[in-house]
Order: C-alpha cells, then sequence, then structure tokens
C-alpha cells in the first residue's frame, strides 16, 4: 500500500507545483497531502521506514512551533498544520519615485511584474507581489488597482499623506533547504542592483548562506564543511552562489561590500550576518547560534 501512497503522493506534490494550478485546486491538493501524512503518522515505525519520502514529508509538514520541525522556516506563530501559502505585508511609501509608484502591474491582473527603482526594492516591493488593499481599500480587479493608485497619488500631490499598501506575497520558495539564482542564467537582466538584491534577499530569508558553489558541488572546503553544518543542526537555510557570474553576476563583490571583505562564506540569520570564513565553523553548538534561531520564533528555544 505504502508504493501506492508515495505515487499518489508525487502527483499530488506535481499538481501543487503546476503553474496553472486554481485556488480550489490548491486546496484541495493541500488537503489530500494534510490527510495522507495524518495516516502516516499513524502508522507503524517498521511501516513508515518503508518509504524515505512520506517520512520526509511529515516531518516538512509539522507545525513550525513543533519540538522537532526544522528550524529557521519563515513562518511563526501558527500553532498547528501546515504552513501557511501566503504572507500579507504593507507597504508604505511615505514619497512617491520620480513621480510614481515605481513598479510594473501585469495586464489585468494585481500582480506585480517589474520594480523599476532601487528606491522601491527598498521599501519592499518584490516581482509577483499582489496588490489587496491601497490605502485601506480592498482591491478587486487590475481596473480598481488602477484607480486606487491614482486617487492616492492625488491624494498624497494635495496632502503628503503616505500611500499604504496591502500586498499577498505567495512563498512556496520559502519552505525548504536550496538555491536561489537572481537572474535567469543569461546575464543580469534587472533593473536593481546586485547589492540591493542581496540585500533584500538575506531580510526576505531566515536564514541564508552566501557560498562559494552551489549545495551539490560546493566551490571550496570551508563552503562545504557551512553548509554540512547547518544540515547537522537541522536548520531550514536558502543559499546563492556567489561564484555563479552567469545567475548572479556581481554577486561576489556585492557581498564583499556587505561584510566589508570578510572571505565567504557568509551566514545572516534574521537578516543579520552571524559570521564569515572559518569563524562560522566555531558557530557548532554555541550559544551565539541558538540565541540567533531562537529569535526567529520568540518563545521556542533552538534545537
Amino acid at each position: 500500500m505504502v508504493p501506492r501512497v508515495r505515487r499518489g503522493v508525487a502527483r499530488g506534490l506535481a499538481r501543487r507545483s503546476s503553474p496553472g494550478r486554481s485556488a480550489v485546486g490548491e486546496a484541495a491538493a493541500r488537503a489530500l497531502l494534510l490527510c495522507v501524512i495524518a495516516s502516516l503518522a499513524a502508522l507503524p515505525a517498521r511501516l513508515k521506514g518503508r518509504s524515505a519520502l512520506l517520512t520526509r514529508l511529515v516531518e516538512q509538514w509539522k507545525a513550525p512551533g513543533s519540538a522537532k520541525g526544522p528550524i529557521g522556516e519563515p513562518w511563526t506563530g501558527t500553532t498547528g498544520g501546515e504552513t501557511p501559502a501566503v504572507d500579507y505585508r504593507e507597504i508604505v511609501m511615505p514619497m512617491l519615485i520620480k513621480g510614481r509608484i515605481g513598479v510594473n502591474i501585469v495586464k489585468g491582473e494585481r500582480k506585480i511584474s517589474r520594480v523599476l527603482f532601487r528606491e522601491a526594492f527598498n521599501l519592499g516591493w518584490r516581482v509577483g507581489d499582489e496588490v489587496v488593499e491601497v490605502n485601506g481599500r480592498p482591491i478587486a480587479d487590475h481596473e480598481a488597482l488602477r484607480s486606487a493608485v491614482q486617487r492616492a497619488i492625488n491624494a498624497h500631490k494635495k496632502k503628503r499623506a503616505p500611500i499604504r499598501f496591502r500586498i499577498r506575497r505567495w512563498s512556496p520558495m520559502n519552505s525548504g533547504r536550496g538555491m536561489i539564482r537572481m537572474s535567469k542564467g543569461k546575464g543580469f537582466d534587472h533593473v536593481v542592483p546586485m547589492l540591493d538584491l542581496i540585500k533584500g534577499f538575506v531580510q526576505d530569508f531566515p536564514v541564508v548562506l552566501l557560498m562559494e558553489g552551489s549545495l551539490e558541488k560546493p566551490g571550496s572546503r570551508l563552503s562545504a564543511r557551512a553548509a554540512r553544518l547547518l544540515d547537522e543542526q537541522g536548520i531550514v537555510f536558502k543559499a546563492l552562489d556567489c561564484l555563479d557570474n552567469s545567475s548572479n553576476p556581481g554577486a561576489a563583490a556585492a557581498v564583499a561590500e556587505m561584510t566589508e571583505d570578510a572571505p565567504l562564506p557568509s551566514l545572516y540569520i534574521g537578516g543579520q550576518l552571524l559570521g564569515s570564513g572559518r569563524a562560522l565553523l566555531r558557530l557548532r553548538g554555541s550559544d551565539e547560534l541558538a540565541a540567533a534561531l531562537a529569535a526567529l520564533r520568540p518563545g521556542t528555544p533552538a534545537e
């Protein structure tokens, strides 16, 4: 029976990750996965051991506050069940950027297609964000968004009041260990400078390793040992290959500026630099690492 369940879960995951999934399909897939995993948790240990995939799913879908859950998950405050799929954030613009909001919107949608200015990026705008409110008013569709933005701009010009946006940001990319690329692999294709992209990257993810090479093929022994240290501690993290000039052109120079020329790899937790180079190896089992991880989840002791 377990192999059949495994195939069913695999199909569910494939549907879950398809670009064209609907909200209803997403909810149905999520409910199916939760039922399967709940059933698995009740099976004898010897039967669960036959499927490494399902055992791993049980661990990944535990509540973020669980004592055995992965450290470094970006979501806090939930008491059980799955990790939320979206995050709602507020972006406050105290002033316009060259008379504009500084982003482009996908035609016919409420979604951001491009961040045009560094200032807009630093305020928190990201490609893919979906605008749900402007100055406290709900936004139903593309035309409503255009009208609301124009009204907000006019009001700002008259009263100098800040413009407030509430956005919805999908977060499946935040849920596991993996690599992040800053471009599509054909050179730099973003108007935002690499330095600002990486600054945003270390703020957007709770645990970030800026390394040499990839997790599969580290470019140095030190980067490999740093990644292994995090894995041994059960810490979920994202990594950036600073030597990949195709996908991350200028990353090494940007990181050097951020860390004041400290050697790679560099570890950021909660947006703060915890250490670089060989100093990272001294973090294994240290109070400093435990405190940084605990700060990601107030009230939860680090593992």
